[in-house]
């Protein structure tokens, strides 16, 4: 992985210590490869909301990812406890994976309903191959008769 200039804290140069949180360690371990390939420090892990207020607690970090959805604790239960242990934490809300799928779909339907197709339903193949045929043939019929398109 690419290599950048080290990403450290303002007031003392110190790089900036991050506390991964996901129950996904595939996930962690992917978060932590990007963070370490910029400078950044990972000060710790969990993979789940109560184990993310221990290891808050433990490592004081300076930027916390957490996923939403997890077990024992959800995220956003978790970033709530932290804030009000910790009033000086400021969070930040980032779209989960599953909203921002769920907006592009919702915005493809919408553009699929406005230009008369169904989005829900994909023509197969052979269906849409027929369907060239069949307006081909339409096409020919129409100039036999006089009517171009």
């Amino acid at each position: 992985m690419e290599q950048f200039a080290p990403v450290r804290r303002s007031k003392d140069g110190q790089p900036v210590r991050y506390l991964i949180v996901d129950d996904s360690v595939f996930a962690r371990r992917n978060l932590a490869r990007m963070i370490e390939s910029f400078g950044g420090q990972v000060a710790s892990e969990a993979g789940d909301g109560l184990a993310a207020i221990t290891e808050y607690d433990r490592t004081d970090p300076d930027i916390v990812l957490m996923d939403i959805t997890m077990p024992q604790m959800e995220g956003i239960e978790a970033a709530e406890k932290i804030v009000q242990q910790h009033p000086e934490a400021r969070p930040q809300r980032r779209l989960p994976r599953e909203d921002r799928h769920q907006r592009a779909h919702q915005e493809q339907h919408h553009a699929a309903r406005h230009d008369g197709r169904d989005p829900r339903r994909r023509p197969r193949p052979d269906e849409e191959r027929h369907q060239r045929h069949d307006r081909a043939d339409r096409e020919r019929q129409e100039r036999r008769d006089g009517r171009a398109p």
